[in-house]
């Protein structure tokens, strides 16, 4: 086990964690953690007392209270432990946080919607880690409110491996991270990234590189592989409601045996089964199979092959035509020159919405948007391509990395 499972700008030893956690009189039972030693503050204390915890994205609007223990604020529903559990050693704690018989709340992302409680047994989620075969150093880059922060959290505690931090960062400061701590797994999403290639560096460190998140193309597949040469790229689908489920190593997916009968296709959308959910108010249709709003297409269907096109919700209406804003963001961030981009809609008396985009182009490029619209002309057809666009240093993402919606 390594002295340290956080490292760089505010490291953790695992001694530190458990000094953290045998300090601690009372229990995080609502949190908004910021960073990966934030979290791992929040789910040690009340996983070690099998106390539920609920974990609020910033954007909700639920902070940290003013009271606490150490350098971690007990948020305002935190409440005082009767019989504080106590431990001898890492080994101890860490043999106890999975077996605990808290619940985790998590919140969907309300990308294009009100975000929804989803409740998780914080021993199912801790039973998906893997034993590490060899050293590790992980590139933590989600929300550590959000479930892939969660799974990657798990991973690193108990997989043995350690996590440098770089969610919410910039570019440049991920870059060097990842370069200096000689990381060795990275999970992000598409656009972390889109972002990162900018950068214009190659790591050689990486042997494991996971998209999720977002919706992924092939030519998004390709672009990873370039950054991490040395590589397993893997594309993963995954939602709050259910966790991970789908894995490929290309933009198409096919449903495992494993999932045979409980992950669908119906009318183009993806069905998951109630008995794959974590406890929530999300409604099932009959039949008890719930409906996750994601559009497939099928690449074989023989084959039972097929490729995420975009949200159901998520479509805009101009002049009669239903544009998916992940194909314009595909063709757009396909251009040589475009980092990243968002598509959306603008209310117009005529058409109902004009088409919109913000477009992010790499340092020292310039490019006109006559010579973007003739670009694009090669790949949508006309009622597709932006009637609007600007070009921006910065994209609006959500808090857990995905392109923002609303």
């Amino acid at each position: 086990m390594r002295a340290d499972f956080i490292i760089g700008e505010r490291p953790m030893s695992h001694a530190e964690f458990l000094e953290f956690v045998n300090g601690a009189d009372c229990a995080f039972r609502a949190a908004s953690p910021g960073s990966l030693r934030e979290l791992a503050q929040v789910l040690g204390v009340a996983l070690a007392n099998d106390c539920d915890v609920s974990l609020f994205d910033a954007d909700l609007g639920m902070g940290f209270g003013e009271s606490g223990a150490r350098d971690l604020p007990v948020a305002p529903a935190g409440a005082a432990l009767e019989n504080p559990a106590r431990f001898e050693s890492v080994e101890a704690l860490l043999s106890k946080l999975k077996v605990s018989k808290s619940k985790i709340s998590l919140f969907t992302s309300g990308t294009t919607g009100k975000p929804k409680r989803v409740s998780h047994l914080a021993a199912a989620l801790a039973g998906q880690a893997r034993a590490a075969a060899e050293d590790c150093v992980w590139a933590f880059a989600y929300n550590p409110a959000h479930m892939a922060g969660i799974q990657v959290f798990f991973q690193i505690l108990f997989g043995g491996g350690a996590a440098v931090d770089v969610f919410g960062k910039p570019a440049g400061y991920a870059r060097d991270k990842i370069l200096e701590c000689g990381v060795t797994h990275i999970s992000a999403t598409p656009t972390f990234y889109r972002m990162l290639a900018g950068c214009g560096a190659v790591f050689a460190s990486v042997r494991r590189a996971t998209l999720g998140g977002e919706r992924s193309s092939e030519q998004m597949c390709a672009l990873v592989a370039r950054l991490f040469p040395n590589a397993r790229v893997t594309n993963v689908y995954a939602t709050t409601e259910a966790g991970a489920l789908l894995a490929s190593h290309g933009e198409a997916f096919r449903i495992p045996e494993a999932l045979a009968g409980r992950v669908k296709v119906a009318g183009g959308e993806l069905l998951v089964s109630a008995s794959l959910l974590g406890e929530s108010d999300c409604p099932c249709a009959e039949g008890g199979f719930f409906a996750t709003g994601d559009l497939v297409e099928w690449v074989d269907e023989p084959a039972g092959l097929f490729r995420f096109v975009s949200r159901k919700d998520g479509a805009i209406n101009v002049g009669g035509y239903k544009v998916a804003p992940e194909e314009v963001e595909e063709a757009l961030n396909s251009v040589s020159g475009v980092i990243a981009s968002r598509v959306y809609g603008r209310r117009n008396s005529l058409l109902g919405n004009v088409l919109c985009a913000d477009v992010k182009l790499a340092d020292g490029v310039s490019l006109s948007e006559r010579l973007l619209r003739a670009e694009l002309s090669k790949r949508l057809s006309a009622f597709k391509i932006p009637r609007i666009i600007n070009f921006t240093a910065k994209i609006k993402l959500t808090r857990s990395g995905k392109v923002e919606r609303r």
